[in-house]
């Protein structure tokens, strides 16, 4: 998926990471639901396959708060599936939602793992520490410091400019 709009681009590398993450746990859905398994290797599991998946190449992207917030979402919903979770009839939906999510918050103490939004920022700040320890000349620095003022053609009648942003 390439995408050259400005606009849309980080939601169309965001949706696709989705879709790649949805993939892998489907693709190893068998041990992730499986209950004969115990849960604590299911959720090392979880992090160490789904995880990274979903967050790969994210931290570049210029991602809103709530765009971070649905990736949250769609852990937690992963989450929920991998330790199990069952209705009881009559019994009010948000009852269910609070147990659920004690379920949820017992089996994280069995197993740690990072939240989505977490590892988004540890990428993010591992990102900016490269391109600080990046020599002087690398293409990195280059396009981080790179200006309309170092761009001089003689043949053109004016400097070149971008449009104004929203």
């Amino acid at each position: 998926h390439l995408s050259l709009r400005v606009d849309g681009r980080a939601h169309i590398e965001l949706k696709h990471r989705m879709q790649q993450a949805w993939g892998a746990f489907h693709k190893h859905r068998k041990v992730l639901l499986n209950h004969h398994v115990p849960l604590d290797l299911r959720l090392k599991f979880f992090d160490t396959c789904i995880s990274p998946c979903a967050v790969f190449a994210i931290a570049i992207l210029p991602l809103s708060q709530s765009q971070i917030q649905s990736i949250c979402i769609v852990q937690r919903k992963m989450l929920r599936r991998v330790v199990g979770w069952r209705r009881i009839d009559g019994e009010p939906w948000r009852d269910t939602m609070i147990r659920m999510n004690q379920r949820l918050t017992r089996a994280m103490d069995l197993h740690f793992i990072a939240s989505l939004e977490d590892s988004i920022w540890r990428a993010r700040w591992r990102f900016a520490c490269h391109v600080a320890a990046s020599r002087q000349d690398a293409w990195i620095r280059r396009v981080g410091y790179l200006s309309n003022s170092l761009i001089i053609d003689p043949v053109l009648p004016s400097m070149p400019n971008r449009s104004r942003g929203s």
